[in-house]
């Protein structure tokens, strides 16, 4: 059987949209190819920082570089030459990692905090490796493992994967009389990957301190089997030797992800589960003084977190970023209709001045959200939900009492959203809105709603800035029409039978 012909209304909205998009694509190159010869200012992202830094990153890394130099290459400090050798190394060892980073998490490279975080992990793995035999133990054991379970909780697994080989190679050039102790350390950073994958309570990092103990017994007691004879002393010495080693790594994991979550602005999953207790003061106003928004954030929630899991973006991101998209409302939630339950104050306003209450929650939710000191990666959810989208129902209650207006006027000022959880959550709120409005709520009903709207944000260019592709779209709307489907079941119609039945 052939194809069957796309309807025309389709194909015209289908190749508007790809024209959209490659005309977003040839702006963003030509921008890129401009900023090569400008060399603009780098700005952090809010958070720690809120100042400009111009270097590039490249700086960075010559720093940690140098840093890292004086605690690896110690039979270097005894002439001009050798220090020059060992600086060109330690250079070749970081250029290695920075081409790694490049093919296996690009990301990293592209957001200045992560680059410093990067570079201070390495600077980390090289002071634990010089302090051996201090205080009568071997805290160099401890260094590998450390580094790459603080790469995996702060950045995630590929990032931590370019990170321990970077480690591991620099470690292994500044022990080479000591190959026994890198060995286990590359063995057991390897299991840290995928244990450390998602850890989500911070009691689970003393879990994996325990289990992590156990690997150590294990290496250590078969390269004691292999390299030196077995005495029943070892046994017991090799038991406190691994505790130590599995507890001294948990702790310090412990210890430094607090303020490093912080200081580099990093949002990890511990992070965001602590946010997502609806005791926390943000929720807990939300749930007290706007109900109505309160109840639509948790079925927007529900539709971001089943969305993200669909294309592998960060499902607890959306879902805690759907928490608190909309704080905002919190200044006044009697002008948005989910926490209306009498007279509309927008029936006796103009809708210019209805338009302005409207946005400004976008404002109000910035500044609390600052007031109450949430990451900036939640900022983001709240200035970005709904970029830079008309608000249809004032524009035409406009266009019917005052004629040709702007449109610009009747718009959110965005920005547009960015990366994949923010543009979910931006569908997910706009499909949760309408989908209160449908008459019925059947199937077919709610298709053609989960398409419209996806439709008409994509033609909009809301979507232009997040890297979304068009098959992240499909299942995400097929994700979305899922969860509606259980939110909107029908139910039966049970008919009373009477006592003699």
């Amino acid at each position: 059987m052939g194809k069957r012909p796309m309807n025309p209304k389709v194909r015209k909205i289908w190749l508007l949209g790809l024209l959209k998009k490659i005309q977003n694509y040839l702006g963003r190159q030509i921008e890129k190819i401009e900023s090569r010869n400008l060399q603009p200012a780098m700005s952090f992202r809010p958070g720690f920082w809120q100042k400009e830094i111009r270097p590039p990153q490249t700086l960075s890394f010559i720093l940690g570089a140098v840093l890292c130099l004086p605690f690896i290459y110690s039979p270097f400090q005894y002439s001009w030459f050798n220090i020059f050798i060992g600086a060109l190394i330690i250079g070749l060892i970081w250029l290695v990692g920075i081409i790694l980073l490049k093919f296996i998490s690009p990301a990293v490279l592209t957001d200045r905090e992560q680059v410093l975080l990067v570079n201070f992990l390495l600077v980390l793995a090289a002071i634990l490796n010089a302090l051996k035999q201090q205080y009568g133990y071997n805290l160099g054991l401890i260094a590998l493992p450390t580094v790459t379970f603080l790469s995996v909780i702060l950045l995630g697994p590929p990032p931590a994967i370019s990170i321990t080989i970077i480690a591991a190679i620099m470690l292994s050039l500044a022990s080479l009389n000591y190959l026994s102790e890198i060995l286990p350390q590359i063995l057991l950073a390897l299991w840290l990957i995928r244990l450390g994958d998602r850890v989500r309570h911070r009691q689970e990092i003393v879990r994996i301190g325990f289990l992590l103990a156990a690997g150590y017994f294990l290496i250590l007691s078969l390269l004691q089997l292999l390299y030196q004879s077995w005495q029943p002393a070892d046994f017991l010495h090799l038991i406190i030797q691994s505790l130590v080693n599995g507890f001294l790594v948990a702790l310090v994991v412990l210890t430094l992800t607090p303020y490093l979550e912080i200081f580099f602005s990093r949002l990890t999953d511990i992070k965001l589960l602590e946010l997502a207790d609806f005791n926390q003061p943000l929720l807990r106003r939300l749930m007290l003084e706007a109900p109505g928004t309160y109840h639509h954030s948790l079925l927007v929630a529900s539709l971001a977190e089943s969305a993200a899991r669909s294309i592998g973006a960060r499902d607890l991101l959306a879902r805690v970023g759907a928490y608190y998209h909309d704080i905002g409302k919190l200044t006044k939630p009697e002008y948005f209709i989910e926490n209306q339950s009498g007279d509309n104050p927008h029936a006796q306003v103009n809708p210019e001045i209805s338009t302005t209450v409207i946005t400004a929650h976008i404002r109000e939710g910035v500044k609390l959200a600052q007031q109450y000191k949430l990451p900036s990666p939640l900022i983001d959810f709240i200035q970005q939900h709904h970029g830079t989208s008309l608000i249809r129902y004032f524009y035409h209650r406009a266009l019917e009492s005052e004629g040709n207006i702007s449109e610009e006027k009747y718009r959110y000022s965005g920005p547009r959203p960015t990366t994949r959880e923010t543009a979910i959550v931006l569908l997910a709120d706009s499909i949760e809105a309408a989908s209160r409005t449908l008459p019925e709520t059947n199937a077919s009903q709610l298709k053609n709603l989960v398409e419209d709207i996806i439709n008409n944000k994509f033609i909009d260019g809301q979507l232009a800035d997040s890297p979304l592709t068009l098959n992240d779209i499909k299942k995400i709307a097929r994700a979305f029409m899922e969860v509606l489907a259980g939110i909107f079941h029908t139910r039966i119609d049970y008919e009373e039978k009477s006592p003699a039945d």
